[in-house]
């Protein structure tokens, strides 16, 4: 805990994020990408006042939110895969990189790159089940099937709706509400190529 100005208490960087983070998420869910920008740019400032690695991961990923939000996924993109490097080079945030695959593979999905967005989803899926991460792995499943049913194949399809199956039932076992815009919208694209 630090002091700040005439002796109240301030807690540290650490714990503050916390709160702008789910903030970013709510603004996101909300659609409001100049509030998710607001928030994601204080996490961005607790990072650099900070010394502490896995912040400034946190800030990349509240950054990418806020961008895929306001429909700049290419720069999303940019800033989940510094995100990922990042989180490698400092050995900082990997329990967030499941999260931020999956991520990546919705901005990647939203961006046009599907094949890429496809196999940056089976790597999050794979990822998120080591790690227990129901909430990264559902989104992945839901990139995942929607990326392969852009293949327009019989057998891919099959495929796919098993992803998007798997999606559902994680979607029903975490209750995650705020992933249900984008899966609404993944499940929407998947279906329409599926028929």
């Amino acid at each position: 805990m630090r002091f700040g100005p005439k002796g109240r208490n301030r807690e540290a960087p650490v714990v503050q994020f916390i709160a702008y983070l789910a903030s970013v998420e709510l603004a996101c869910h909300r659609n409001d990408p100049v509030a998710a920008h607001r928030h994601a740019e204080r996490i961005r400032a607790y990072a650099d006042q900070s010394d502490i690695p896995y912040l400034h991961v946190y800030a990349l990923f509240a950054s990418a939110r806020a961008k895929t939000c306001s429909n700049a996924r290419a720069e999303a993109v940019r800033d989940l895969q510094a995100g990922l490097e990042f989180a490698a080079a400092a050995n900082a945030g990997r329990e967030y990189q499941a999260h931020l695959l999956a991520e990546l593979s919705y901005a990647q999905y939203g961006n046009g790159l599907f094949r890429e967005a496809a196999e940056t989803a089976r790597t999050a899926i794979e990822m998120a089940r080591d790690r227990h991460h129901r909430t990264a792995e559902c989104l992945a499943s839901m990139v995942h099937g929607a990326g392969i049913a852009r293949g327009k194949r019989t057998v891919v399809n099959g495929v796919a709706q098993q992803y998007i199956a798997r999606a559902e039932d994680l979607f029903c076992q975490t209750g995650a509400a705020l992933l249900a815009p984008r899966l609404e919208t993944l499940r929407t694209d998947m279906t329409a190529r599926l028929h």
